[in-house]
């Protein structure tokens, strides 16, 4: 007798189980969404995320300085600081960042808006100083080699688990064993794709954004309905 093979088979605890780790990963799933949109959306200049978008965060759009990107329309950091804030700082750096005005008018907006995370000791873009925020001006070359490299081994390791969590709840889904298997594949084969096309993407040939912006999609798609049909079991599938 094969035990706990599909959902029917499981007791309502364990059922209860699943669900609770679904829902939880379901919504930081959401979250992870959310953080990316706001995160690279709208560095085209316009609002949403686009493969555009995701050529400048990594390569950088050739024409701004790093502050500038940032602070601008849809920069990353530019809905931290107030319109009037934001536009005072652009144009002192417009103006050449003189380190008199940078005294008189800058200095005050980034240790009360900036300073709380850039202050150095927690974030490796630190603002403490006149020539931390001047070396930030100069042209924009999108994501360091160095983040990128920090960025893809949490990548690799957090989605790696996140999805043997999902496929191993997933696995008890009653449904045709090479459909099953070739969807509990294609997350894991979709991860890899999308960081080797990050690399690509900075390094290589710009047109590797649209890799990663449909590979970004093909893997919530793939969480999405492997979530979906899991709940659905669970919740529907009762005991013969």
């Amino acid at each position: 007798m094969k035990k706990d093979r599909t959902f029917k088979d499981l007791s309502p605890s364990k059922r209860m189980y699943y669900f609770g780790v679904l829902l939880v990963l379901s919504l930081g799933y959401f979250f992870a969404l959310l953080y990316t949109l706001e995160s690279h959306g709208g560095k085209d200049g316009i609002k949403g995320l686009s493969p555009e978008d995701i050529k400048i965060a990594y390569r950088g759009n050739g024409k701004k300085s790093t502050l500038e990107s940032a602070l601008s329309e849809g920069g990353i950091m530019a809905n931290n600081l107030l319109p009037m804030e934001r536009d005072i700082i652009l144009q002192w750096a417009k103006e050449g960042a003189d380190k008199e005005k940078y005294a008189a008018h800058i200095e005050g907006v980034v240790k009360s808006r900036c300073l709380f995370c850039h202050d150095g000791s927690t974030n490796s873009v630190a603002l403490s100083s006149y020539e931390n925020i001047t070396a930030l001006m100069v042209r924009d070359t999108g994501t360091s080699e160095h983040s990128l490299m920090k960025v893809s081994h949490i990548h690799l390791f957090g989605l790696a688990f996140i999805f043997y969590i999902v496929n191993r709840i997933f696995i008890h889904v009653d449904m045709n064993e090479k459909r099953k298997s070739f969807l509990i594949a294609l997350p894991f084969v979709v991860i890899i794709v999308d960081i080797i096309s990050w690399w690509l993407t900075k390094f290589y040939l710009p047109l590797f954004a649209y890799v990663v912006y449909v590979s970004g999609a093909m893997m919530a798609l793939c969480f999405g309905f492997q979530v979906l049909i899991s709940t659905y079991q669970i919740v529907f599938k009762k005991a013969d």
